[in-house]
């Protein structure tokens, strides 16, 4: 459901309250369901965030998301005694993930010691989504999907 309504720049609009009860509704409710809130100015996003109606120990209906991650593109650049190194990544999941949180594993890297994803600890309510990644290392590193741990609060209910 989509509800839209205007707001004069840094007002406030009191009569704009929407009762949880009419939003959740049916099959929907507080225990099964969130509300996100997007922000857009022109039809781009600018803002969003969430509201979940009920603690995350009372919610029911989470699943596994089993993303899978996916290495879509791969660039590296040479600059003085150093390689840019810059990863375009595409996770898939099957079902909504809660706070998603990736690490490069550098075990196998030691090579880098920084590195900076586009985002991290994001809500994926999409079945994709493409993020980027870059750090700088001596040379142009292979990465696989293996070099990449994945973490949700999904993980950590009772599923």
């Amino acid at each position: 459901m989509v509800i839209k309504f205007g707001m004069v720049p840094n007002g406030v609009h009191y009569d704009k309250v929407i009762p949880v009860d009419d939003i959740f509704q049916g099959e929907f409710t507080n225990y099964n369901s969130f509300v996100e809130f997007v922000l857009q100015r022109n039809n781009m996003a600018l803002a969003r965030t969430f509201y979940f109606p009920a603690s995350f120990s009372s919610v029911q209906a989470i699943k596994d998301p089993q993303i899978q991650i996916l290495i879509s593109n791969v660039f590296c650049s040479s600059q003085v005694n150093v390689k840019m190194n810059s990863y375009s990544l595409t996770l898939n999941a099957k079902y909504p993930a809660i706070f998603v949180y990736i690490e490069l594993i550098l075990e196998n890297h030691p090579d880098i010691k920084h590195y900076k994803f586009s985002k991290n600890g994001f809500m994926m309510t999409s079945s994709s989504c493409v993020l980027h990644l870059e750090f700088e290392a001596k040379e142009c590193v292979r990465l696989n999907a293996k070099d990449f741990k994945i973490m949700t609060v999904n993980q950590f209910m009772k599923l």
